[in-house]
């Protein structure tokens, strides 16, 4: 069933005529309908798996990240690590799906997760059960050059990286990118050229000596300081720097 479904797809995208590819899509919803009824049948065997029915050329079988998807786990007290894949790093379509599927899954949590996609492909999970952290130094000199991201509690949340841990933790490890999420925000941080971590400390610090003329600069008020200053402080850090290299966008 998941099979047709990729194959009527295929079959849209690649009609010219509007009224024969207006039909396929058609024919996609109703084998959808047929698969989500299925599914729903047999609820206590079956779960839907949306990535199963993609066809752009990305491996469909994206990881359940929890205890059910196979593989061995390490476990230690209330530590978990498992090292879910190996994949091609250069592939920039795949290593979002895969961030896009933790995203999904974890943007809410109540503790701290992460994922971590090292430069030669390993894609690594781990979480403390801890709200206030997770240990992902085991894993070294992997992380240099990685593409990492974490989650970040609803109840810890400061709506951006922190400037007391995230950020001076990614100056030191040498992730390439760095992203973090909850439960509103996802935000990124990519390696600045030519700036070293005692740069961006002495920018930030002096931005946080202006906070009160930053307040006004950015239009924040009593109802959006809370959840605006962390992002307000880094994006003018950033901009003092001359550099463009840090992002915050709304989750879908």
């Amino acid at each position: 069933m998941e099979r047709a479904i990729r194959q009527a797809k295929r079959e849209a995208e690649g009609l010219q005529d509007e009224q024969a590819a207006a039909d396929a899509r058609r024919r996609v919803r109703h084998l959808q309908k047929q698969l989500k009824e299925f599914v729903n049948t047999h609820g206590d065997m079956l779960r839907r798996d949306p990535w199963r029915e993609r066809y752009d050329g990305v491996p469909a079988q994206l990881p359940y990240f929890g205890r059910g998807s196979g593989g061995e786990w390490y476990t230690e007290g209330q530590t978990e690590r498992k090292l879910l894949a190996t994949i091609d790093p250069t592939n920039k379509k795949l290593v979002e799906m895969w961030l896009d599927a933790f995203c999904k899954q974890y943007a809410s949590s109540p503790v701290e997760n992460m994922l971590v996609i090292t430069k030669n492909g390993e894609v690594h999970f781990m979480t403390d059960n801890n709200p206030r952290g997770v240990d992902c130094s085991y894993l070294g000199d992997k992380l240099k050059g990685s593409w990492n991201i974490h989650t970040h509690p609803p109840d810890s949340t400061q709506f951006s990286f922190s400037t007391d841990a995230d950020i001076p933790a990614f100056f030191e490890d040498g992730s390439a990118v760095m992203e973090a999420v909850d439960y509103k925000y996802r935000y990124r941080f990519e390696r600045p050229e030519g700036i070293t971590w005692e740069m961006w400390d002495k920018v930030r610090s002096d931005v946080e000596d202006c906070e009160n003329e930053l307040i006004k600069q950015y239009g924040l008020d009593f109802d959006t300081y809370e959840e605006n200053r962390q992002h307000a402080i880094i994006q003018e850090t950033c901009k003092r720097l001359g550099i463009d290299t840090y992002s915050r966008r709304k989750l879908k």
